[in-house]
């Protein structure tokens, strides 16, 4: 009976813990300067996968809590965004893009550019 019990608080803890550690998609939560630090695609090879990684190694994308944001690669792309749920729609000088939030944390963001299968791992110093 002690064992159960153990076991019981055991997992009622974990549970708790795994729902206190979740971040909820927020403007808040977004609002920082997100680094690129990995991406995740199957579908690539060895090689391809190492490419890909290497052309994004310098990505950056700061949303604020303004609205505005900032998507920083070869050169600075400047506009709006808004967030619906686990999308954000950015619109610069080049249209529309959105962007899907697949998992955040405080110090990391997954997302994938509008429907590409293949998702950026980003973090922030924050």
């Amino acid at each position: 009976m002690k064992k159960t019990l153990l076991l019981i608080l055991f997992f009622t803890a974990l549970i708790a813990n795994a729902q206190a550690s979740k971040t909820e998609i927020t403007v808040e939560s977004v609002s920082k300067k997100w680094e690129f630090s990995d991406l995740i695609n199957p579908k690539l090879s060895k090689e391809e996968y190492k490419e890909n990684k290497e052309l994004l190694e310098a990505t950056q994308i700061e949303f604020r809590k303004d609205m505005t944001f900032t998507f920083s690669f070869v050169a600075d792309l400047e506009g709006t965004w808004t967030l619906d749920k686990n999308i954000i729609t950015t619109t610069d000088r080049r249209g529309k893009n959105t962007w899907t939030i697949h998992k955040i944390s405080p110090n990391e963001i997954i997302m994938s550019r509008n429907d590409a299968e293949q998702r950026i791992i980003f973090k922030t110093k924050t």
